[in-house]
């Protein structure tokens, strides 16, 4: 939920590619950085390379927010309809 909420706020992204989660959101060099899991001096690297590139934050606040639709309580209401055929 953290990365939802703050990717729909306009937080970019950096943060650990583990089992779960942060890959079926952020969308590498799009939305956010995905570093390998536990990689610890890769995420350091990513949020620094990330500070020190304004455009690239910006890029990755408004796509980060247009992505955030498709998490929406209407669009996953409207998956679960079609799937349950209702």
């Amino acid at each position: 939920m953290v990365l939802l909420e703050a990717a729909a706020l306009g937080v970019p992204i950096v943060a650990f590619d583990c089992e779960t989660g942060p890959a079926e959101i952020i969308v590498p060099d799009q939305t956010g950085l995905l570093v390998p899991q536990n990689d610890v001096a890769g995420l350091a690297e990513g949020l620094l390379c990330l500070m020190a590139a304004p455009g690239k934050r910006i890029a990755f606040s408004t796509h980060g927010k247009d992505r955030m639709a498709l998490f929406s309580r209407d669009h996953v209401l409207a998956l679960w309809r079609s799937t349950l055929g209702l």
